[in-house]
């Protein structure tokens, strides 16, 4: 006679399960409405971190949990907050360092020179009111136009 496999898909499932990874996480996630991985591997000392990370992955696709928010980490990459829910999860936070990596050459090149011209400008242009800019903005139209 075989064994029928019976593969968990809601929360009570996963409860049911005894000495089960998954119903310790589940477990600390009703306790603490929020947690990170580092949080369950502290929690679980005896459990490996590739089984809580195989485990949280399982319980991510099944949508049991979801990332909830992203926490600032000593290290460079930021760590995901769990909750339990079926909810999207949150984007991962880009840094600034990250977005200027992605900068192309030219990119790079126009905004160098933008900067430039804007230093220049700010040297050379002398700070202005409103009415003061308006004589200036009329003047110049009146230059162009030819009437002047």
């Amino acid at each position: 006679m075989s064994r029928i496999k019976i593969i968990p898909t809601s929360i009570e499932d996963y409860l049911d399960k005894e000495n089960s990874t998954a119903k310790n996480i589940l477990q600390l996630l009703m306790v603490k409405k929020t947690v990170t991985r580092q949080d369950i591997a502290e929690h679980l000392p005896n459990v490996l971190v590739r089984a809580i990370n195989a485990t949280v992955a399982t319980l991510r696709r099944n949508r049991i949990i979801y990332v909830s928010g992203w926490e600032k980490s000593p290290k460079l990459r930021p760590r995901a907050k769990l909750s339990i829910g079926d909810q999207p999860d949150e984007f991962v936070p880009t840094s600034k360092g990250h977005q200027q990596r992605k900068m192309t050459g030219e990119e790079k090149i126009s905004q160098a020179i933008g900067a430039r011209y804007d230093a220049i400008n700010k040297a050379l242009v002398p700070a202005r009111n409103r009415k003061q800019q308006r004589v200036v903005n009329q003047r110049y139209l009146e230059h162009v136009q030819g009437i002047r």
